[in-house]
C-alpha cells in the first residue's frame, strides 16, 4: 500500500487555474467548501487519512535579498 503526501498553501490563482477547476476555496450549497474538503471528497473513496493534517512553512529564495514564505497544509493518505 502506497502513501500519498499532499502539501499545499491552497492559494488558488485564476491566472494559473480557471476558477471552475479549483478544488475548493469557494462556497458550495451556500457553505464554505475548502480545498481540504474537496480532497476528502475525492480521496476517501480509495485512501484513508493518516493522522491529523499539520502546518509546515516553505520558504523560497527569490533573489539574494528576497524570500517568499508560505504556510502549507500537509496531509498524508494511505491507499487501501
Amino acid at each position: 500500500n502506497g502513501l500519498l503526501v499532499i502539501a499545499s498553501a491552497y492559494d488558488w490563482d485564476e491566472d494559473k487555474t480557471p476558477r471552475k477547476k479549483w478544488l475548493g476555496g469557494f462556497k458550495k450549497n451556500g457553505e464554505k467548501y475548502s480545498t481540504f474538503d474537496a480532497l476528502n471528497d475525492i480521496l476517501l473513496a480509495d485512501f484513508d487519512l493518516v493522522g491529523e493534517p499539520c502546518e509546515m512553512t516553505s520558504c523560497i529564495q527569490k533573489t539574494g535579498r528576497k524570500q517568499v514564505c508560505k504556510s502549507l497544509h500537509v496531509s498524508v493518505w494511505r491507499k487501501r
